[in-house]
């Protein structure tokens, strides 16, 4: 009772801290507008441009394939209009289907096709890929249709047939081969510490706000961590002491950090579900569980040196630098797994590496070490609210 007494008259008192309110709402709102540029309601087209010089059957055919990709925002225009385009890095690549581009796979020759990128396009290469391949589909159901009507002629059985007709019906079910699905179907495999991994549910996206979340939830215990340090100074915490337990007081300024960041992380995950549109390839509770559990242990870690500290003031102003460094280290901006081994290593000493290291381990099913991971974030954390009490009865 006394423990919530005292988280109560922290939480009234701190939420009415204009240094809080910047703290608690600025990155709620800078969250968003992050958020919002990797959300999956963006439209994540790359503008290309092309020029038909072949005015053609198949290249009209080509045209649609480029315009039915959903990757692509496709541009047509002159030689001249996509040039200006290109030299204004407006598009990340030109494509030019030159004249006899019908006539060139008509005789199952391999057409050609321009391309014109500047220096600053990044993914030019990889969109020439998705154009060849659509060559590629033009030219295989061309080249079936040549085969079969050939081998009619062969054994002599065109006389019966209206030749332009069959190879018509062999192009057209040459083509019902690509719907509703293509002919091959990529399947992503994800390589990681604990072996091979099918399946993977987390994007780009989902792990870039999952970055941005678990470096902005420990930056709201900034000003309670002032707070903190400032009662001990000036004698506040001695009087509670005389009053309470050392016990109650822990449990109080644990209850009041607990709340705070419980509605953080309420508020974060709202936004990136139903605003933002990003989906994390768990369940909400889990997620929210997880995300608790690293919040008691920032909060254990904030506990333990607002009252072993001596010089609050150096400390407060690092705090927000404190959080960015060892976000940084523990791969808050990039997945560890890119990195060499020693540093793997190094990052699961931050609370940032071990709650993005137990994210990815429960998207990928994998309970047992999600269940040792979050045994050790525990584990930490009660070590270092022990260690506090200690220091609590010591400095008092």
């Amino acid at each position: 009772m006394e423990s919530w007494i005292i988280a109560r008259y922290k939480l009234k008192r701190i939420f009415t801290m204009k240094q809080f309110i910047v703290f608690f709402y600025f990155p709620l709102i800078l969250f968003v507008l992050i958020g919002f540029i990797f959300s999956a309601n963006i439209t994540s087209q790359i503008p290309i441009a092309i020029v038909d010089e072949d005015q053609s059957q198949y290249s009209a055919i080509l045209l649609n394939l480029m315009k039915d990709n959903g990757a692509l925002d496709v541009h047509i225009g002159t030689s001249e209009d996509v040039k200006e385009l290109t030299r204004r890095n407006k598009v990340e690549g030109a494509y030019i289907i030159k004249e006899g581009f019908e006539e060139q796979i008509k005789k199952d020759n391999y057409p050609t096709i321009y391309v014109l990128k500047s220096s600053a396009a990044l993914g030019a290469d990889a969109i020439s890929e998705i154009v060849a391949s659509g060559v590629v589909r033009i030219l295989s159901n061309t080249r079936a249709a040549n085969i079969i009507t050939q081998e009619y002629d062969r054994l002599a059985l065109a006389n019966y047939y209206n030749r332009e007709q069959l190879w018509q019906e062999v192009y057209n079910t040459s083509e019902s081969y690509w719907y509703p699905d293509q002919l091959m179907e990529l399947k992503h495999i994800q390589f990681n510490l604990e072996g091979e991994q099918d399946d993977v549910k987390s994007s780009y996206s989902s792990f870039v706000i999952l970055g941005i979340i678990v470096l902005f939830l420990p930056l709201a215990l900034g000003p309670l961590f002032t707070m903190i340090m400032k009662e001990r100074i000036n004698e506040t915490l001695r009087r509670v002491y005389l009053i309470c337990s050392k016990t109650k007081i822990l449990l109080g300024y644990l209850i009041t950090m607990t709340i705070i960041q419980a509605i953080q992380i309420i508020l974060y995950i709202i936004v990136s579900r139903l605003y933002l549109g990003i989906k994390f390839g768990l369940s909400n509770i889990t997620l929210f569980i997880i995300l608790l559990m690293y919040s008691f242990l920032t909060s254990s870690i904030v506990l333990t040196l607002s009252i072993k500290a001596k010089n609050y003031v150096l400390l407060s102003t690092y705090y927000t630098l404190i959080v960015v460094i060892t976000s940084v280290i523990g791969g808050v901006f990039w997945p560890i797994e890119m990195l060499a081994d020693p540093f793997q290593k190094i990052a699961l000493l931050t609370p940032q590496g071990l709650v993005m290291r137990m994210i990815k381990l429960t998207q990928l099913n994998e309970y047992n070490y999600t269940a040792l991971y979050g045994l050790v974030i525990l584990t930490l954390s009660i070590l270092l609210i022990e260690y506090s009490g200690r220091q609590l009865s010591k400095n008092i």
